[in-house]
């Protein structure tokens, strides 16, 4: 297995429990999850200051019901497929999910940027830290993807076009 399906493996396999456990805390109620759980989640928001978890806005709401209902299942079929190896079939929707996860967390980051609920530069630049590789990991696997999948299809076109071409 390659560096990038060893980082896409961890990446999916870490991303599940943090979607379940933290992520999901601010659509579901706090009786789903278990007592740890919580005590993370609200040391977490105390030491973050993290105006999208300690505000819940409807539009962030919106965005972890898409991350619970498409992602989470995704997450476990990129696991499995980049831990196989040689799965070809995964990288149009390893292309949907870095765009998807990058176009998120821009409206994350602005309200980082922007929120009065964030007290200091010191904590925006804190949140963003903890953010970025939720913009840059997807970025990486959407483009990686991108790439090897336009690879795949323009070599398939050309085999298709030669093969196309009669000899006389």
């Amino acid at each position: 297995m390659g560096a990038f399906n060893v980082l896409a493996v961890i990446w999916f396999m870490t991303h599940i429990p943090i979607t379940l456990f933290m992520d999901s805390q601010i659509v579901l109620p706090r009786s789903a999850f278990p007592d740890a759980a919580l005590q993370v989640g609200d040391w977490y928001v105390s030491m973050t200051h993290d105006p999208i978890v300690r505000a819940a806005p409807a539009w962030a709401r919106g965005l972890v019901w898409c991350e619970l209902l498409l992602q989470l299942p995704f997450f476990f079929v990129a696991a499995r497929a980049y831990a196989k190896g040689a799965c070809p079939w995964i990288r149009l929707p390893s292309v949907v999910y870095g765009a998807h996860t990058c176009t998120t967390l821009m409206p994350i980051l602005m309200e980082i940027w922007y929120s009065p609920l964030v007290p200091s530069h010191r904590h925006r630049c804190i949140l963003t830290g903890i953010y970025l590789p939720y913009v840059l990991v997807p970025m990486l696997i959407g483009v990686v993807e991108f790439i090897s999948l336009s690879n795949s299809l323009s070599s398939q076109n050309s085999i298709k076009i030669g093969s196309s071409k009669k000899t006389h």
